[in-house]
């Protein structure tokens, strides 16, 4: 589930005028339940570039309506236990991790790793090791169904799922070397500097995205309190008899 900072600071693109799309994409991205909301919203693959280009399509008022909608749909989940951030941080790094694999053992092309760029294969990590699955995407349920795999199954398998082997492995750094080594022909020191360049990268996603813990912040509190305030101004632009301060001693009362 995701950590509420993160609702926050997903929340916080939409105050912008007009929405900072690349922006939006890039929170979406690092979060497996947004990026898989989006993904069946919009019914699009698990591609980053394909994401921004058609969040970039919608009307500005859609954009913010669909989107505050998933936000409160996720937060008022009071059923499933919200995520720490330090697994959802292990998941982003594990995306990260897959991106910098697929750049390394085959350098870029027109078609990158078995016709994926390494931005794809990044998108297409981040559910596969979480097991979300879409419908819509093919390629994300193929990942899936060979998920837990030995070694010795996916010596001839597609470079992409070795790669989530590699990944889902990484929780015993030594175990992932030598099966990134085995798979991928890696060599540990070679592993050691992609794990740390995926670290890296995913440490500059939550600095500018600003998710960080925070001392105990209370973010359910202000995004509940941030909603009712743009809730309640909604009442200056309803049409009707009431005066300015009346509806002003309306809402007043509503927050305080």
């Amino acid at each position: 589930m995701t950590p509420e900072v993160v609702i926050y600071r997903y929340l916080e693109v939409l105050q912008r005028e007009p929405v900072d799309v690349p922006a939006l994409t890039r929170r979406i991205c690092a979060d497996v339940d947004l990026l898989g909301r989006w993904l069946t919203v919009l019914q699009i693959p698990a591609d980053p570039d394909v994401l921004r280009q058609n969040l970039g399509a919608l009307p500005g008022s859609t954009l913010r309506i669909l989107a505050r909608s998933e936000a409160q749909s996720m937060l008022f989940d009071f059923v499933t236990v919200r995520l720490s951030l330090d697994r959802w941080e292990t998941a982003l790094r594990g995306a990260f991790l897959a991106e910098a694999l697929a750049r390394d053992i085959q350098p870029l092309k027109a078609g990158g790793v078995s016709g994926h760029s390494a931005s794809r294969i990044r998108s297409l990590v981040l559910p596969a090791s979480s097991g979300v699955a879409l419908d819509h995407d093919t390629r994300l349920r193929e990942l899936i169904d060979l998920r837990g795999a030995q070694a010795s199954e996916l010596k001839d398998a597609d470079p992409v799922h070795q790669i989530l082997a590699v990944v889902e492995a990484n929780e015993d750094p030594e175990v992932a070397a030598t099966l990134a080594n085995v798979l991928l022909g890696l060599t540990p020191e070679r592993f050691a500097g992609l794990n740390s360049a995926a670290d890296d990268a995913c440490q500059r996603v939550m600095k500018v995205t600003g998710i960080q813990d925070e001392g105990g912040t209370p973010w359910a509190q202000r995004i509940a309190e941030e909603e009712r305030i743009s809730t309640l101004a909604r009442l200056f632009d309803e049409p009707g008899e009431q005066s300015f301060f009346e509806r002003h001693r309306l809402a007043s009362r509503g927050l305080f």
